[in-house]
């Protein structure tokens, strides 16, 4: 499981994330939020094909 943390700021910030599946199958991902009301994701869950690469990128 991988964590990206936000911090109480005034200022904008971004953290970036990639998930590169080595495997030979695809892999399933599904992001969650502990305050769903202020942080919007979509897609919320989603597909990495075998040997494909999926980034994302998180502005609050």
């Amino acid at each position: 499981m991988l964590q990206v943390t936000f911090i109480p700021s005034q200022n904008k910030q971004i953290a970036d994330l990639l998930i590169n599946n080595d495997a030979e199958t695809s892999i399933m991902y599904k992001m969650k939020s502990t305050r769903p009301g202020l942080y919007k994701m979509r897609p919320v869950f989603g597909v990495v094909d075998a040997k494909d690469k999926a980034y994302f990128l998180f502005c609050f």
